[in-house]
């Protein structure tokens, strides 16, 4: 298995993980918008990194596509449009969060998207 920082593209299987120190976590949830707040707490689980409180969000990628789009997240408002006009989508609500984290504490942030084979 080959651990990548960044995204891979030629993979018919690949999981992603975003894992964020928590203090980091409660700085920038207030700044998201709605959606990107009620996808990130669906998919996000406590954890531990370096022995410090984090939170952990992963999702596996598939030919099926990810399990972030396919997400379910009980959200009844507007979803925020990307500069096309596009609904963000649960995986750009990921996207965003991740981003912001990285403005944040960019060294309390861990990601790595692993390539599973394809």
């Amino acid at each position: 298995m080959k651990a990548r920082r960044g995204f891979v593209s030629n993979s018919s299987s690949s999981s992603f993980v975003l894992v964020v120190e928590r203090g980091v976590h409660e700085a920038i949830l207030p700044g998201l918008h709605p959606y990107a707040r009620a996808v990130v707490e669906a998919h996000a689980k406590e954890g531990a990194c370096l022995g410090r409180p984090c939170l952990v969000i992963s999702s596996c990628h598939g030919n099926g596509g990810s399990h972030f789009e396919r997400d379910d997240t009980d959200f009844d408002g507007e979803q925020p449009k990307d500069e096309d006009g596009c609904e963000m989508g649960a995986y750009g609500a990921i996207m965003a969060y991740k981003e912001a984290a990285y403005k944040v504490g960019p060294d309390k942030v861990f990601y790595e998207e692993a390539d599973g084979g394809g």
